[in-house]
């Protein structure tokens, strides 16, 4: 049931990107090949959970916040962030971390100063 709904998920964010959008400055996500991503990511437990939770409801992050939480990370840890056409491009290296933003963590650990996340992101 999760895998089903993640996989739906993943579909939202590129067949309806104007309800599916990240901060308050309406960022679109930009995947490429969802059904390929889904295929790699498909047994992984936490990242599939988080997709399957999500309700769309990433709309009101304040994109500062996902910009200096993401430059904290490690580099092959980042999202990509296309800040020209107003996207965050979500490919197999940055999975996880889309994960955990878009379930508010990686902002949650900013604040407190932790952003050491137990990430999956898959390398390619």
């Amino acid at each position: 049931m999760n895998r089903e709904l993640a996989l739906t998920t993943l579909s939202n964010f590129v067949n309806k990107p104007n309800e599916y959008t990240i901060s308050s400055d309406q960022y679109r996500v930009n995947i490429t090949n969802y059904q390929k991503l889904f295929q790699i990511i498909k047994d992984d437990v936490s990242i599939v959970n988080r997709l399957a939770k999500y309700q769309g409801d990433a709309s009101y992050f304040d994109f500062k916040r996902i910009s200096d939480a993401n430059q904290k990370l490690d580099e092959a840890d980042r999202i990509m962030i296309d800040e020209s056409n107003k996207q965050i491009v979500v490919t197999q290296d940055c999975i996880g971390t889309f994960t955990a933003l878009i379930h508010d963590l990686l902002l949650q650990r900013l604040i407190t100063g932790d952003v050491e996340l137990p990430l999956k992101n898959y390398h390619q």
